[in-house]
């Protein structure tokens, strides 16, 4: 049972579906740690400056991808092929919505997953 630390200190258990969204959003964070051997197993810091660059996007998809391949060894998640989609928030916002479905592998079941990058 997952469990995380509430307002006041003390434990709290977390949904299997929140425990989810947290690792993911974890695994696409910027990664900006003194941890040496956790400096490669996020999205980076370059995200926030280029985000508009369809080419750039391309390069988060395929990190993405990687993330969930790590996932899928580990038999967590398996991301669902041709579900990556890059949406505009709102014009001249600087954000963009990143959707994908996933499948938990423990339980069987899809689920959707977005997130919103604001580049800077």
């Amino acid at each position: 049972m997952p469990f995380s630390v509430n307002a006041s200190g003390g434990v709290s258990l977390v949904s299997r579906d929140d425990n989810d969204a947290k690792i993911i959003k974890i695994a696409l964070a910027d990664g900006d740690n003194d941890n040496a051997y956790q400096q490669d197993i996020t999205l980076g810091t370059e995200h926030v400056y280029q985000l508009g660059d369809s080419r750039f996007r391309s390069r988060i998809t395929a990190k993405l991808k990687q993330i969930f391949r790590g996932f899928q060894a580990e038999k967590r998640f398996k991301l669902l092929a041709g579900t990556i989609e890059w949406e505009d928030e709102e014009a001249d916002s600087g954000e963009q919505v990143l959707k994908f479905r996933y499948v938990n592998l423990e339980s069987d079941e899809a689920k959707d997953f977005q997130q919103s990058f604001k580049g800077v």
